[in-house]
């Protein structure tokens, strides 16, 4: 009876066209439908509840088909479609109330039908903001369903209604998009339809839901199947409405829904995780073959996504035992995988992706070391990280010549480098050796080295990326400084770091970039500061012979390394900044006060009577002697070293120290001497002092026409 009057109202609308009073009414056959539905639907009003829907579908889907054939459209043309979003919208509160006893079929055909009259309505009136909002509504009803009767009604049905559902509104916009697309039809808001088919995605999230539920998704067929189902969906949809992002998002979301199920699963899943994994990151990467001549970046991206993502589900399964699951497997797969993200990379140009990809490599190989800490497992450790290492190494040596100006590989080498050191040093700990750990960062040096051969080949002089040589030099050398303190010890760290320094002086004459600037004086401000502030090297080595000892050899060669990088500076922009002075006139400055110190070190050491050296004046006169020669002495070279390298800022320094030399000589030391020896202290104080006054004459003080 209800149907026959909304019938009967829907023929007066087309005779006078009050399309108003028909929308009421289709609106409240609707509500009827689904109050009854609610309340009275149940397998023994099986055939009602089929005829009911029957004559709905009719009604709902051929009203407005009928009137467009006619040439009579319905106004206003968003009416039908509001009408059916509004049944649609009371549907969520019957859901919400009586899901729990409405049959998971009946809610499925109503949603259905309601859907299916949203789109042919929305298409037929070039209006997809109803259809839009229908998919969102749609998606709270089954948010609802879900909440309340999910887990009465079991994994399976609720996992065929999601698939359903969301077929149905990807179905329903690709149509629409198709049907608004076509000549005749075409308006500006045909393009309008393709954000709808993104609404898809849900069924994704409602998978992931499932997923990270041990005991919704194990086992994991169902899941699966459906995920199968969903993502072939998607994709085929995307293909529909040319939407070459939605290939990227469906790729990426099949990999999270089996990154979310192996994170709960036990390590007994790990094969089919591992399985699973490889699966959804093939299925992405073959969309990306077979779409790879259009223009879309959608499924490159997608690709990336889907196996990176699957990578780190490897990390999940990295937790089963080798007997579950054998280290060749997992290995294998997870360098299969970084290796197409690395070229799928380079392939699109997109840089700071393949070093993106060392954080998944370190997390897979991280996983699996935390899972097998015992002692034994150090060498497969090792292993692991030294297979996905090879990949970011070998990166740039494969591309050769086809590199030109990029530097992504290089830097995708360089911070797989600074991971295998970490990864490396923790397997060899692992297995208790730590006395070689040193030769880590001395390989990677080394090969880093090797990089920067190839760079020095690939490039003329005249053409060259001195920022990217610069790089790679950088890396070298710092593999080396890392190396030094682990390898050597104390004094020699230091030894090591100036000599490190003054190599880098050296590349930066021949690649002048201002890293290696400020990296050669860090190292020698550190150096510095080791020798000349740092108590603890008085007791770096117990004391053994006298002059011949760890200190001469120690701040002899830290000092000649410092006038080395001088000397090489000399010539270059050196300067550290605007208001400071040039490194070319701090280091030797610095250099000969590690000779000063050393100079009170050795007289120290020679009259020490302890285990220990101290500096002390007045213990006996001929220690306080020996200062005083060997300061005026010092005094003498330093002025002739001024005289000789044209140095204002040395010449300066040695008649400070030789005018405070003098005082001290007449004021403590002349009290402590008698006879003789006042005589003949005071005669070579004179002669000295005479010797001073007379090379400041001839060479400094002489007037400036002498010079000519």
């Amino acid at each position: 009876m209800l149907f026959a009057l909304i019938a009967l109202i829907a023929w007066r609308a087309f005779s006078r066209e009050p399309f108003a009073i028909y929308f009421v009414a289709a609106f409240f056959g609707m509500a009827t439908a689904a109050t009854w539905s609610a309340t009275y639907l149940t397998l023994d009003h099986l055939r009602a509840g089929i005829g009911i829907y029957a004559v709905f579908a009719v009604l709902s889907l051929g009203v407005p088909v009928l009137g467009h054939r006619l040439g009579r459209a319905m106004a206003p043309r968003w009416g039908a479609g509001a009408g059916l979003l509004a049944a649609l919208a009371l549907l969520t509160l019957l859901v919400d109330r009586d899901s729990a006893r409405m049959p998971l079929w009946g809610l499925a055909i109503l949603l259905a039908i309601l859907n299916a009259g949203i789109f042919v309505e929305s298409a037929a009136a070039a209006f997809p903001t109803i259809s839009l909002v229908a998919a969102g509504v749609a998606s709270i009803v089954l948010a609802g369903w879900w909440i309340a009767a999910a887990g009465a009604a079991g994994v399976l049905p609720s996992l065929l209604f999601v698939a359903l559902l969301v077929l149905a509104m990807l179905a329903g916009h690709a149509w629409a998009y198709r049907h608004t697309r076509r000549p005749r039809t075409a308006t500006r808001e045909a393009f309008a339809f393709e954000p709808g088919v993104y609404l898809g995605l849900l069924g994704h999230l409602f998978l992931f839901c499932i997923a990270i539920k041990a005991e919704w998704s194990t086992p994991p067929w169902p899941l699966f199947g459906a995920l199968a189902v969903l993502t072939l969906a998607v994709v085929a949809t995307a293909l529909a409405v040319q939407a070459g992002e939605l290939v990227a998002a469906a790729g990426a979301a099949a990999a999270i829904v089996v990154l979310a199920w192996s994170s709960v699963t036990t390590a007994a899943w790990s094969p089919t995780i591992v399985a699973a994994s490889e699966v959804v990151a093939a299925q992405a990467v073959v969309w990306w073959a077979l779409l790879r001549r259009r223009t879309w970046r959608g499924p490159a991206i997608g690709a990336i996504a889907a196996l990176a993502v699957a990578t780190l589900a490897l990390g999940e399964a990295a937790r089963a035992d080798t007997t579950t699951l054998p280290v060749p497997v997992l290995m294998a797969a997870a360098a299969t995988n970084i290796a197409v993200i690395i070229a799928l990379a380079w392939t699109n140009g997109w840089p700071w992706v393949a070093p993106g990809a060392v954080a998944v490599a370190w997390w897979v190989q991280w996983s699996w070391q935390r899972a097998h800490s015992d002692a034994a497992a150090w060498m497969p450790s090792l292993i692991f990280a030294a297979v996905l290492y090879a990949l970011f190494v070998a990166y740039p040596i494969v591309l050769g010549r086809r590199i030109r100006g990029a530097r992504d590989p290089f830097i995708a080498a360089i911070a797989g480098s600074a991971w295998f050191f970490f990864a490396a040093r923790s397997a060899l700990l692992q297995g208790g050796l730590q006395a070689f750990v040193g030769a880590v960062p001395i390989s990677e040096g080394i090969i880093m080295a090797v990089l920067l051969r190839q760079l020095l080949r690939l490039e003329p002089p005249g053409a060259r990326d001195l920022g990217r040589i610069a790089l790679v030099a950088a890396a070298a050398l710092a593999f080396a400084t890392v190396a030094i303190p682990l390898q050597l010890d104390r004094q020699w760290i230091t030894i090591g770091w100036a000599l490190e320094g003054a190599a880098l002086a050296w590349t930066y004459r021949q690649v002048p970039h201002r890293g290696l600037l400020a990296w050669a004086l860090t190292l020698m401000a550190v150096v510095f500061v080791r020798l000349a502030a740092n108590p603890s090297v008085f007791v770096y080595v117990p004391r053994g012979s006298r002059v011949l000892n760890w200190y001469l050899y120690a701040y002899a060669v830290c000092a000649a390394a410092m006038f080395l990088c001088a000397w090489w500076l000399a010539d270059t922009d050196d300067a550290i900044a605007k208001w400071a002075p040039r490194a070319s006139h701090v280091l030797p400055a610095a250099g000969a006060i590690l000779l000063f110190m050393l100079l009170n070190i050795e007289i120290a050491d020679f009259y020490a009577t302890g285990p220990q050296i101290m500096f002390r004046f007045g213990v006996t006169i001929a220690q306080d002697l020996t200062y005083t020669i060997g300061w005026l002495i010092f005094g003498l070279l330093l002025l002739a070293a001024g005289i000789v390298f044209r140095s204002h800022a040395a010449r300066i320094a040695a008649v400070v120290l030789v005018a405070i030399t003098a005082f001290k000589a007449f004021l403590y030391d002349m009290g402590s001497l008698g006879g003789l020896y006042r005589v003949g202290s005071l005669v070579g104080l004179a002669v000295s002092l005479s010797l001073v006054a007379l090379a400041l004459q001839k060479f400094v003080l002489r007037p400036a026409k002498d010079h000519a």
